[in-house]
């Protein structure tokens, strides 16, 4: 995943995360460098975008102290840079629409020996389980001749 997230190749990243899952976007280099850092200081910008929102950590932190924003700070990739601290942003409004919703459920929580059985009004407020974000794979439309066992 590194080496696609260093040299650009999202169609090779779509399908490391499509076999291997969000646990790729997590694994750091001998610096401390997960491939979000390794597209953001590279300044590939498409890459960064298919990385964060896959689920790759705004927040990591490699060993010389700098999270994927501050790496594309420093190689002046200002596209980047937007883009990273917007994301974060978004993600910080997310969660605390998140607590406020988690709040709100606690606080309307039933009282013990409360009788429930004639409120129908939580079960026409329960929200289906929202989807998994799937990352699409484009199919390999490379042919290669088959392979023989034939010695040369």
């Amino acid at each position: 995943m590194h080496v696609a997230a260093a040299f650009n190749h999202p169609r090779c990243a779509k399908m490391l995360i499509a076999s291997c899952g969000r646990g790729c976007l997590k694994h750091v280099s001998h610096n401390g460098s997960t491939p979000l850092h390794l597209a953001a200081l590279n300044g590939h910008e498409a890459m960064v975008v298919l990385l964060n929102e896959a689920g790759g950590s705004l927040k990591a932190v490699n060993k010389a102290g700098r999270t994927p924003l501050l790496e594309a700070a420093k190689y002046k990739h200002y596209a980047v840079v937007e883009y990273l601290r917007s994301a974060a942003l978004r993600r910080k409004e997310a969660r605390d629409a998140e607590r406020k919703i988690l709040a709100a459920a606690k606080a309307s929580e039933p009282k013990e020996g409360e009788d429930l059985s004639d409120d129908e009004s939580l079960a026409a407020s329960a929200a289906p389980p929202a989807a998994s974000a799937a990352v699409p794979v484009e199919e390999n439309t490379t042919r290669f001749p088959p392979i023989t066992n034939k010695a040369r």
